[in-house]
C-alpha cells in the first residue's frame, strides 16, 4: 500500500503560462521530496493546461484537477478536499520558492509540534521581466505557545503583512478538516487572511521563521495605479475589519486594540489611494471619501500607543477633512507608483 505524502501542495492555476514553469521547477528542486502536488486548473484559456500536462507526465506526485473558472478561493478549496498530506501549503502559480523551503518548514513543524509554521516573504519588484529590487516581509524567529498569546502575536505582527497570505505557511490538514475551514468564495480580496484568522483560532503552537523562502513577484503589468480602483473594495475591507475584531474580542492589551484601529485606517486609506488616482472626476472622489469616512466612523478612531508615523496618518484620516485626505492619498499613491520598493519597505516596518 502506497504511503501518504507528508505535505500536500495546492496550486490554483489560471492563465499562468508565462510563469507556471518557473514555479513548478522551484517545487521540483525542493530538498524535501515527500509531497504531492495538486494543480487546480481554474478554467485557463492559455497554454497552462498543456504545461501542467507536461509536468504531470514526468512526475507521478502531480495530481491535476480541471474545473470551470471559479476563482482562486474555490480552486484552493478543491485542492483542500483532494489533499492527502499530514501538512498542507498553498503556492501561487506566478511566484516561486527557495529550494529548502519545505524542508525547513517541515523540520520546524516536527521539532516544535507546531500547528502553523510561517516563513518570511521576498517581495520582488519586476520591470521588463527583470527583478529590479526586493523588499522582505518577516518576523524574528520565535515559537509562540497558547492560543490567547498566538492571537495577540498575530495582531501585533499584522502590520508586517506576513500573516495575510497562505503561501508562506504550513498548516496541519486535520485541523482544517476537523473544523471545516475553507476559503470564502463571496469575496476575492483577502479571503486568505480571513481563512488564516479562522485557522489560528484553533491552534496552540505557532512557529515563526525569519528567513525568507517565498518569492512574491510584483510585476509591471503595463497597468498603472490609475486602473486599480474597485467600487466594492471598501465593503470588502469592512468584512476584514469585522473578522479582525471578532478574532481579537477576548484580547485585553490596549496596544492590540490600537493596532486593529491602525489596520482599519490603513486598509480604508488604500481604498482612498486607489480612488483619488483613478479616472473618476474630482467630485466623485470627494463624495466617495466622505461616504466611507461616515459609514465606517473613521472620525471616531483614537489611539495612544503607536509610533509617530502612524499617528500622523491617523490624524489626517480622522480629521474628516476630505480635501486633506484627498491630498494625502494622492501623495502616497504617486509615491507608491514611483518608488515601489521604498513603499513596501515603509509599510512593513
Amino acid at each position: 500500500m502506497k504511503s501518504l505524502p507528508v505535505v500536500s501542495i495546492v496550486i490554483p492555476v489560471f492563465n499562468a503560462e508565462n510563469y507556471l514553469g518557473r514555479l513548478l521547477d522551484s517545487v521540483k528542486k525542493q530538498t524535501f521530496q515527500d509531497y504531492e502536488l495538486i494543480l487546480v486548473n481554474d478554467g485557463s484559456s492559455d497554454k497552462s493546461a498543456e504545461i501542467i500536462e507536461e509536468y504531470r507526465e514526468r512526475d507521478p506526485r502531480i495530481h491535476v484537477i480541471n474545473q470551470e473558472n471559479s476563482g482562486a478561493a474555490a480552486a484552493r478549496n478543491r485542492g483542500i478536499e483532494e489533499s492527502h498530506g499530514k501538512y498542507l501549503t498553498f503556492l501561487d502559480a506566478d511566484d516561486a520558492i527557495e529550494a529548502d523551503m519545505l524542508q525547513v518548514m517541515v523540520d520546524n513543524a516536527y521539532e516544535h509540534q507546531s500547528e502553523l509554521v510561517v516563513c518570511g516573504i521576498y517581495t520582488d519588484i519586476i520591470e521588463k521581466g527583470q527583478v529590479v529590487s526586493s523588499a522582505t516581509m518577516s518576523a524574528p524567529d520565535q515559537v509562540v505557545k497558547g492560543n490567547y498569546t498566538i492571537r495577540e502575536y498575530t495582531i501585533k505582527t499584522m502590520d508586517k503583512s506576513i500573516m495575510y497570505s497562505p503561501c508562506n505557511k504550513l498548516y496541519v490538514t486535520s485541523i482544517i478538516r476537523n473544523h471545516s475551514l475553507l476559503m470564502r468564495t463571496d469575496i476575492d480580496i483577502g479571503e486568505d487572511l480571513v481563512f488564516n484568522l479562522n485557522y489560528i483560532g484553533f491552534i496552540d503552537t505557532l512557529t515563526m521563521i525569519s528567513t525568507c523562502y517565498y518569492h512574491y513577484y510584483q510585476r509591471d503589468t503595463g497597468l498603472n495605479i490609475m486602473s486599480q480602483f474597485r467600487e466594492d473594495k471598501a465593503e470588502i475591507m469592512g468584512i476584514w475589519i469585522k473578522e479582525l475584531f471578532a478574532f481579537s474580542q477576548e484580547l485585553s492589551d490596549p496596544y492590540v486594540k490600537d493596532i486593529i484601529l491602525w489596520m482599519k485606517i490603513r486598509w480604508f486609506l488604500s481604498c482612498f489611494i486607489e480612488m483619488v488616482t483613478s479616472n473618476k472626476n474630482f467630485n466623485e472622489k470627494c463624495i466617495y471619501i466622505k461616504t466611507v469616512i461616515e459609514r465606517e466612523h473613521l472620525q471616531d478612531i483614537r489611539v495612544s500607543s503607536l509610533d509617530f508615523f502612524k499617528k500622523v496618518i491617523i490624524r489626517f484620516v480622522t480629521s474628516g477633512n476630505v480635501f486633506l485626505i484627498y491630498i494625502l492619498s494622492l501623495a502616497i499613491g504617486l509615491y507608491k507608483q514611483k518608488y515601489k520598493n521604498r513603499y513596501y519597505k515603509r509599510i512593513t516596518k
